[in-house]
């Protein structure tokens, strides 16, 4: 074999490595900026890995609206939620998901997105006890026992003082599959949540060994956030205004054509 042949051998197999690299992993066209912006790593349904992948809500959304943007393309990684805000602050990362929108706690977040998303928190209560309507949060759950994640303050201020008055009672568990399989068991009355939460975790169960998505029911909403990307103040970068041009442009046409909707019904549904 000549030397002539044996090279061009090499570099034929060295290109179809770079092909085949190109196909998996995905790479940038010409003339487009590769942004990485970084997400909360344990935040299901939003932005969470399984066996080593990323998954969520946020994650499928700014994947799509990085195919719609002109002239980059939007590389997602995760990051536990307080390394992710310290690395804000210290301006190591251009952007991050899905803080709520709070400039004076979080002044190094100084400019945001338009909202991806609302994020909706509601009580989930066994069906005997929504028979009849509570829509008054928390008036029409005195008297009940409510479970919570730890740590997890969700209720408001008027339902903190409910518990602390005795008028509801408070029984708190490590995540959010635990505490629905307490409701169901009826080991507590209702849960407080997010709703895409609760959904997905009933959707994931219905998949296992007891399905129980009919004996939860939704009662009274809590309050509402919406979800962005935020951009870090210090971190410089001579495509900030275009990228925020071009990435609120994208989102609003998923709005518009529904697509950001059919990810979150494909989670939760």
């Amino acid at each position: 074999m000549s030397r002539d042949f044996a090279m061009k051998g090499i570099l034929s197999f060295l290109c179809a490595l770079l092909l085949a690299g190109a196909v998996c992993c995905g790479s940038a066209q010409a003339g487009e900026e590769v942004v990485v912006v970084y997400g909360d790593d344990a935040y299901p349904p939003y932005s969470y890995r399984i066996d080593g992948r990323m998954r969520g809500i946020y994650a499928d959304i700014l994947l799509e609206a990085g195919n719609r943007m002109e002239g980059f393309l939007i590389e997602i990684r995760l990051l536990p939620w307080k390394k992710l805000l310290e690395a804000a602050a210290n301006g190591e990362v251009f952007a991050v998901f899905p803080p709520y929108y709070r400039p004076e706690e979080r002044p190094y977040l100084d400019e945001y997105s338009v909202p991806i998303l609302e994020e909706e928190t509601a009580v989930f209560c066994n069906k005997d006890v929504l028979k009849a309507s509570r829509p008054r949060w928390p008036e029409d759950y005195f008297g009940l026992r409510i479970g919570q994640n730890l740590s997890f303050e969700t209720g408001g201020d008027r339902f903190n003082q409910a518990v602390a008055d005795g008028d509801i009672t408070v029984e708190a568990l490590h995540g959010t599959e635990d505490n629905v399989r307490k409701l169901l068991a009826g080991e507590v009355d209702c849960y407080i949540n997010d709703r895409n939460a609760v959904y997905w975790t009933i959707k994931q169960q219905n998949q296992g060994d007891y399905p129980y998505r009919y004996g939860i029911l939704q009662g009274a909403v809590i309050h509402r956030e919406q979800g962005y990307l935020a951009y870090s103040h210090d971190f410089g970068a001579s495509y900030r205004a275009r990228f925020m041009t071009e990435f609120d442009r994208a989102i609003a046409s998923m709005r518009a054509d529904g697509l950001i909707e059919k990810i979150v019904r494909s989670y939760i549904h």
